[in-house]
């Protein structure tokens, strides 16, 4: 993708998703001031930078195969090394949406990408010696899963700064989230809240309860040090965890 197209596409979805007079002075200079900051940083990365309207493409990762009987009842999957069934963010019970946002991003719908006060409690924690949560908001942990790679480089960090930034511009929280939802490890070969489901409970994410659901959503941060499998009760310390900031939001 050239940088003329590119920034074109950004100027485009900028117009149709934001109107000026909507918003008050500061709310404008907070959205004008990482605009600028990602279009000098364009010309410098723009080259070998992915481009984020990747993610909304349903191709963008091969999907599982599923083999059903006559009566449309699921005998089994085939995939690689990935299991993945995406599911549309308005099949999801709510509280599954609540509890994802509880534990990993309280600020979501009002932030622009980065969460400053996560960060400052992340780097914190850091300095103290405390055990790191993490500072990522949902927007730039899809972006590190879905279009980079995990090195950890300085160039890779700022990639992931721009690709956050015209994430946020490109698409809507709710289309965030969905894709968010469809893309995080939750432990195994499982891609994404669906094939989790299945995998742990046997059951589509759409019939979670809210007990399972907050069991889910605490895997991503660590599948393998949460994994009710491996460790169950870790597992439960971590659902624990979510349940009390679900509480402490007002979502229960």
């Amino acid at each position: 993708m050239s940088k003329a197209t590119f920034l074109s596409l950004l100027h485009k979805r900028l117009q149709q998703k934001r109107s000026p007079s909507s918003y008050s002075p500061k709310t404008i200079i907070s959205l004008a001031i990482p605009t600028l900051t990602i279009l000098v940083l364009l010309f410098i990365f723009l080259k070998d930078l992915p481009s984020p309207t990747r993610l909304g493409k349903s191709n963008l990762y091969p999907i599982s195969t599923k083999i059903l009987d006559r009566n449309g009842q699921l005998l089994y999957e085939i995939y690689d090394d990935q299991n993945r069934t995406p599911i549309k963010l308005d099949d999801l019970p709510t509280y599954v949406k609540q509890a994802t946002i509880a534990i990993e991003d309280k600020n979501f719908y009002s932030h622009h990408g980065f969460d400053t006060g996560g960060i400052i409690r992340a780097l914190y924690k850091t300095a103290t010696g405390q055990r790191l949560e993490g500072g990522s908001t949902i927007t730039q942990q899809l972006v590190k899963v879905a279009l980079l790679t995990p090195e950890r480089t300085l160039s890779r960090k700022i990639k992931e700064a721009i690709l956050t930034i015209a994430t946020e511009i490109l698409y809507s929280k709710n289309q965030i989230l969905e894709m968010y939802l469809n893309h995080i490890p939750y432990g195994g070969t499982a891609y994404g809240i669906e094939p989790a489901a299945h995998r742990f409970f046997d059951k589509g994410a759409r019939d979670l309860t809210l007990a399972e659901a907050t069991l889910l959503v605490g895997l991503p941060q660590a599948p393998s040090r949460y994994s009710p499998f491996l460790s169950p009760d870790a597992a439960k310390a971590r659902q624990a965890q979510v349940l009390d900031r679900m509480t402490a939001d007002t979502y229960i």
